[in-house]
């Protein structure tokens, strides 16, 4: 992709930070989001003069992410790229990277630190392991029966939270909050759930602790940050004569709003712009279904119609209008009004935002997961919408596009992998399939993804069928383009 941005700051790029912090906050997942996302926030406090607010970084499983970082001194650039602007900045926030399966002894003492007062954590929606059904850990998973049986080697995030939280108090360290900052709804009650429905498990000690000292707020992250390639590394080499291998690519929008619920000392992320509320539920639930819903529908179908980047896809007029459609008709009704911010002006955003060409994020990148991500993005609208005898056309062709992505081909038969915690349970299911019908029919059937009141909905099936149908046989353009698919929107 040929760069088109013109700005730089005069912020050498990867150089040492400005003054030495003190580490406050322990966070797991040293993934691109949290290098673009909370790094930066605590990054801002620190050259702002608050140095107690460091942040040491754990990797759960691979350890490349962490070795880039650690020959560079954890310091890497956070390249913003807007429509026409753009800015390197060096984030020197991150006062240590570690790889938790060859550091534990180092990560059980971050665990015990008293310095440290907020544990943060971006890990994916899969990564946590949880089960809606029962509001707990999902021990059927092998990872999580793996931990089970070996909790001192703790491998999931639900094991390593109870491994570590127990550390910590028997430490003394004292109250520690808890802020996940993944899609997850309602994300402070689930990572409390895996973490109490562990420790119920191996460390009964630990529950009565939890409760008294430490605290677990929702929050709301959003910036949409692309996964970088070895094009965008060489780019910025011969820009800057420097070599980043931690680098992060992100948009010029950013927001962070949490749940004033600390169990301690708070940091001051307000004074960076941090937005701290009494309850996240509307931010959450605009988030989700205004620029969450709509990016994972323009993923499924954009892919199929072969567009390899979301910004590709959103400028073909006909899915565009297609966006807007299903924000109009099916999200913008269960949206929440948020003092200052509109919902429609957010949805008229979002689309502005998906269609920035210095932005490359993959179709395919998005689409990944789809059986946990509808359940956050979709799913909840649908019910919605669902409760008042209403069955929304738009909805069902985000389904529709979902399981015709589960072919493995585009519309042009190019071959792709299917990646998806659940891939077992809906191949199976597919290969039993006789037919369109019988596959939407036995899709539907996984509850794990859609509770009874969705696969049964006659209608719904009726329609998801009509575009899974056409979707599969025309192919995506034309069958949007087409008077049968028009037709489904109408009478909707």
């Amino acid at each position: 992709m040929a760069l088109t941005l013109t700005r730089t700051t005069d912020d050498p790029p990867i150089s040492a930070p400005r003054r030495p912090a003190t580490t406050g906050v322990l966070h797991l997942g040293l993934g691109a989001f949290h290098r673009a996302h909370q790094a930066f926030y605590f990054d801002r406090l620190l050259r702002n003069g608050n140095v107690d607010w460091g942040v040491a970084s754990v990797n759960l499983r691979s350890p490349v992410i962490v070795e880039a970082m650690q020959v560079q001194g954890n310091a890497y650039v956070r390249w913003e790229r807007g429509r026409d602007a753009e800015e390197f900045r060096t984030i020197g926030a991150v006062t240590g990277s570690y790889h938790l399966p060859s550091s534990r002894d180092t990560v059980r003492d971050l665990f015990c630190d008293p310095r440290i007062r907020m544990l943060t954590i971006t890990v994916s929606e899969k990564g946590y392991h949880f089960d809606p059904a029962a509001e707990d850990i999902d021990v059927g998973d092998p990872d999580i029966q793996a931990d089970l049986s070996t909790p001192h080697l703790p491998t999931t995030l639900p094991a390593v939270l109870a491994w570590g939280l127990d550390a910590r108090r028997q430490s003394g360290a004292g109250p520690i909050t808890v802020v996940s900052c993944d899609n997850y709804r309602r994300n402070g009650h689930v990572v409390k759930s895996v973490a109490e429905g562990f420790s119920r498990r191996c460390y009964p000690d630990l529950t009565e602790w939890l409760d008294e000292a430490v605290t677990f707020p929702s929050s709301m992250v959003d910036t949409i940050v692309p996964k970088v390639t070895s094009d965008d590394i060489a780019e910025f080499a011969r820009r800057t004569g420097k070599t980043d291998r931690a680098m992060v690519i992100c948009e010029d929008y950013i927001r962070w709003v949490i749940e004033d619920d600390f169990a301690g000392k708070r940091p001051p992320l307000d004074t960076v712009g941090v937005e701290f509320v009494a309850s996240i539920d509307p931010y959450e639930t605009n988030k989700l279904l205004l620029l969450n819903a709509p990016h994972s529908a323009l993923a499924y179908l954009g892919h199929s119609a072969g567009f390899e980047y979301v910004h590709e896809a959103v400028k073909v007029p006909l899915l565009n209008r297609c966006l807007g459609q299903l924000l109009s008709e099916a999200l913008l009704p269960v949206a929440r009004d948020i003092a200052g911010t509109s919902p429609i002006d957010y949805g008229a955003r979002t689309l502005n935002r998906f269609a920035n060409p210095n932005i490359a994020y993959r179709t395919r990148q998005v689409a990944t997961d789809g059986s946990l991500k509808l359940q956050q993005r979709v799913l909840p609208a649908l019910t919605w919408h669902l409760s008042r005898g209403q069955v929304p056309d738009g909805l069902s062709l985000v389904l529709a596009a979902w399981m015709r992505f589960l072919s493995g081909k585009t519309d042009r038969g190019e071959a792709y992998e299917i990646s998806d915690p659940m891939t077992d349970a809906i191949t199976e299911r597919l290969e039993r399939a006789v037919g369109y019908d019988d596959a939407v029919a036995k899709l539907l059937s996984i509850r794990a993804i859609f509770p009874e009141h969705i696969a049964q909905n006659e209608e719904l099936t009726a329609r998801i069928t009509r575009h899974f149908i056409g979707l599969t046989e025309m192919g995506t353009l034309r069958w949007l383009r087409s008077e049968e698919a028009q037709e489904n929107w109408k009478t909707a």
